[in-house]
């Protein structure tokens, strides 16, 4: 599996045109890309995990991760 980041903002999703790096030698077809249920790894990037109970019963769980590249 060859991976590759966008790097712009500013991509046209209305064109399907996106900036990636590294550039690709040749041109793919979107069936070729994933974009959905993209796998990925993280760690944590420290010990404190916080969470709360809202009014309906919900809860927001937050926790800092960075990606393991």
């Amino acid at each position: 599996m060859i991976k590759f980041m966008v790097v712009e903002d500013q991509s046209d999703i209305s064109t399907g045109t996106i900036t990636i790096e590294p550039p690709l030698r040749t041109a793919v077809s979107s069936t070729d890309i994933t974009y959905d249920d993209v796998p990925f790894t993280v760690s944590l990037t420290n010990d404190i995990q916080e969470y709360n109970i809202g009014t309906t019963n919900l809860y927001a769980y937050e926790l800092d991760v960075v990606e393991v590249l």
